[in-house]
């Protein structure tokens, strides 16, 4: 019956020994809180909802609330401290990747972290071999908002891909999403040209192509590797689309 409540000044819960479940009073903020009193309930032994949870606080030495005599993970604040923690994951919020000028601002935020190590910085041009730009320490365990920043001062013409890698303590680690920016191209061109089986770019560019012939219609898609085999297309004028850009490349097959 407490489920629709999300503020409260004061929350005691003494001396029910049939109670098990106190999941009803999870929407309460905690910040809204001045105390909280769970004790000599006996039977219940799991205190786990996130007000409890955020009221207990992730300091370890000095636990807030007064939780005392209850069963199992509930028995004392210093219990739920510790089932609560073990439960809270590295919350990304949030992750960006912007130009400024020729450089990439890389920006992201946690709501919580456990156990936090840091992040890896990674980059790729193909979204599949990937090498580290820097490693950025976090803040071990807390339930703050923080804030990350990092800067990519020599971006790779064509698309550039970003992602994070956050690793814990124990090794243990996971992937954010991939975020990329996009930087201009118009150097390069095509080689051979006229080509006739492969063709390449004048600079390294990895990323989607799309080539189509003079009719507009799209006859070969793919990621660029190292060279486009051209083989299977007839003799003709075509133009090819680089990472869905309005500018078009023209080149020969002969």
């Amino acid at each position: 019956g407490f489920e629709g409540m999300t503020q409260l000044d004061e929350i005691i819960i003494n001396n029910n020994g049939s109670l098990t479940d106190i999941s009803g009073i999870e929407n309460i903020d905690e910040s809204t809180l001045a105390n909280l009193t769970i004790s000599n309930n006996g039977s219940l032994s799991d205190c786990m909802v996130s007000s409890v949870c955020g009221f207990v606080g992730t300091d370890t030495s000095d636990p807030n609330g007064m939780i005392t005599g209850n069963a199992g993970a509930c028995a004392d604040a210093g219990s739920v401290q510790i089932e609560c923690m073990a439960a809270m994951p590295v919350e990304l919020v949030d992750f960006s990747v912007r130009k400024n000028g020729d450089q990439v601002f890389i920006e992201w935020s946690t709501a919580s972290e456990l156990n936090n190590s840091g992040f890896e910085i990674q980059h790729s041009v193909n979204a599949t071999d990937w090498e580290i730009l820097s490693f950025v320490s976090g803040f071990g365990t807390t339930n703050r908002l923080n804030v990350y920043k990092f800067k990519d001062n020599a971006p790779k013409s064509g698309l550039n891909y970003y992602r994070l890698k956050q690793v814990d303590f124990d090794g243990s680690f996971e992937y954010s999403g991939i975020n990329t920016v996009n930087f201009g191209v118009s150097s390069l061109a095509v080689f051979p040209n006229p080509a006739s089986d492969q063709i390449q770019f004048t600079d390294n560019y990895r990323g989607v192509y799309e080539i189509y012939n003079s009719l507009g219609n799209v006859v070969l898609t793919g990621h660029m590797v190292d060279v486009i085999a051209i083989d299977q297309l007839k003799a003709g004028i075509y133009f090819i689309r680089l990472d869905q850009r309005e500018n078009l490349i023209r080149f020969l097959i002969k």
